[in-house]
């Protein structure tokens, strides 16, 4: 009969020699622990093949990570942890598609559940025109996925595993005939052409074509004979002739220039017009398209939108259009209105880093196997969080009096700084990201500690979605005198297009990001310049992208320290 403290004995001895590389170490934890934790991805994911998958790579990572495990809780409560986090990084990489029920007489909505994409980052999904496939475009992963369509339920299930497009896929379109798929390509400036398997509504890659630069949006006419693309970076259209047969691009001539920051294009139901939003320039570029060669010719003068139009759409007779507008920030009726709906939506964009610093040491708490240190830890977290919060709600009060909300004092800028990139840190998504801080000279002087906490943390964030997750590198740098701070930020993503490197820092102007509305720079702008200071894009920067922010540093005499 074997005794508990055998087991253990075995157990502790496994562990040991697993740390060591021992292959039959491992294998032993593996069948001790193997049925548990595919229960606990079951459970969470509930579906049995994903449920193997990630018991597979809990496994995996327990072989990368076991050398980390000091015995501070039991073996199991460590490897539950490891699993749990891998479920919720796999379930928030892979955000879901909704489904939604449509009441016919009413047209009234209701939620119908939900499926995963097999991708990461589902950002455009569209459906063929005779209702049997959907497919959906994933950002983050670099990829379509296909499903087909209960016709009874709107249920959707996948269609085999999801299909390689280019680089950051931004928009996708099926043509009238429901025979091909096309998908724009933010990061490599090219469409991917599918032909789609009538029978199945499986893909198959037919190739691609250059488009502009950062293509974000594609649409097909309603003859099924050309394909429209609007180039968000080149302020440009491209158009193309579609094969009949095999559904390849052939481009015809150059890029019909459009309106600044072209964000979303389509023809009327006739296919005679074509129409593109111009989110910089708000307003809405008309063509005329050439029915033999499909080449389109501009129509007078772009008509003035809203601010910041997106998307547009045509109604069936073809007789008028219906524009989205991202914000209203230049009607002059408006104006004292729109100034505080502008600093709720700055406070709103700062409010989601605390909130995120909340959600992550929440789910540490919830672990049984923390020790008093840990927990005390995660409590200190979270009550600096609820103060930024508090914070920044006291600016919005403060803002809506019209008092100045800026209030520098005698502070450490390495503190601040600190703090700031372990808001970026929290998030699970970024934890392989080397984020590394020097200081030289004064760390001393005279500033808005958590004014400029928000500066660098939006900057830092902003590197990391901008990094690649494994290999990113973040380097911040602050040197400090008697009269001025000067803080740098470095990373070594792709960096930012030329072609909007002149407005990074106006607001709703973003690039190549899931999710984001475009006000981490405008706030991090306006901060630094109520500081009295300056920050800029250094364009001689020969890799990556670097910020540079300089404020005065200097305390004022008489203060008291």
């Amino acid at each position: 009969m074997t005794t508990q403290t055998e087991v253990n004995l075995t157990e502790a001895l496994a562990i040991s020699k697993a740390k060591d590389g021992d292959a039959d170490a491992f294998e032993y934890l593996y069948k001790a622990y193997c049925r548990r934790v595919y229960g606990v991805c079951l459970r969470m994911i509930k579906n049995p093949g994903e449920a193997e998958d990630l018991t597979q790579q809990a496994f995996l990572q327990l072989f990368r990570k076991i050398g980390t495990f000091r015995g501070e809780s039991s073996f199991s409560t460590w490897l539950h942890r490891v699993t749990v986090n891998i479920v919720l990084m796999y379930l928030r990489r892979k955000k879901p598609v909704e489904i939604l029920a449509v009441d016919l007489a009413t047209g009234q909505m209701r939620p119908n559940g939900y499926v995963l994409t097999g991708g990461a980052g589902p950002i455009s999904v569209t459906v063929d025109p005779t209702g049997q496939f959907a497919y959906v475009v994933n950002f983050g992963s670099d990829n379509i996925s296909a499903f087909s369509v209960n016709p009874n339920r709107g249920v959707l299930t996948a269609v085999g595993p999801a299909v390689a497009t280019g680089n950051r896929p931004r928009s996708v379109a099926v043509d009238p005939s429901g025979k091909f798929a096309y998908v724009a390509n933010l990061g490599s400036n090219n469409v991917s052409a599918f032909a789609i398997n009538a029978n199945t509504g499986a893909l198959t890659a037919v190739g691609s074509s250059a488009a502009g630069t950062t293509p974000i949006s594609v649409t097909v006419d309603p003859s099924g004979k050309f394909a429209y693309v609007a180039n968000l970076g080149s302020n440009n259209i491209s158009a193309f002739t579609i094969n009949a047969n095999t559904g390849a691009l052939t481009a015809v001539g150059s890029p019909v220039a459009a309106g600044t920051t072209p964000f979303s294009v389509t023809v009327d139901p006739l296919g005679k017009f074509a129409y593109v939003a111009n989110l910089g320039s708000n307003n809405v570029s008309a063509f005329t398209i050439d029915p033999r060669t499909g080449a389109l010719t501009a129509v007078g003068v772009p008509v003035t939108s809203g601010a910041s139009p997106s998307s547009l759409a045509v109604e069936p007779t073809g007789r008028f259009a219906y524009v989205t507008n991202r914000t209203q920030r230049n009607l002059p009726i408006l104006e004292p209105l729109s100034a505080v709906s502008r600093m709720v939506a700055f406070i709103s964009h700062d409010l989601r880093q605390p909130l995120t610093a909340i959600l992550a040491n929440a789910e540490f708490l919830t672990r049984s196997e923390m020790n008093e240190t840990q927990r005390n830890d995660s409590y200190q977290e979270i009550r600096w969080a609820i103060d930024q919060m508090n914070e920044l709600v006291s600016s919005l009060l403060e803002c809506s009096k019209g008092r100045d909300t800026l209030r520098p004092a005698t502070r450490n800028i390495v503190d601040t700084v600190e703090r700031a990139i372990r808001m970026a840190s929290v998030k699970q998504e970024f934890r392989r990201i080397t984020i590394k801080h020097h200081h030289k000279g004064l760390a001393v002087g005279w500033f808005d500690s958590n004014h400029l906490e928000r500066v660098v943390a939006n900057l830092v964030l902003n590197a990391c979605e901008a990094v690649c997750p494994d290999s990113g590198r973040i380097f911040v740098t602050t040197t400090g005198n008697r009269d001025c701070l000067q803080i740098g930020i470095w990373d070594n993503g792709p960096g930012i297009p030329p072609t909007i490197q002149d407005s990074v820092f106006q607001p709703f102007v973003t690039y190549g990001k899931i999710e984001g509305g475009g006000l981490g720079l405008a706030i991090a702008k306006k901060i630094v310049e109520d500081h009295g200071g300056d920050i800029y894009l250094d364009r001689s920067n020969a890799t990556g992208t670097l910020f540079k922010i300089t404020i005065p540093f200097a305390i004022p005499e008489g203060t008291i320290e």
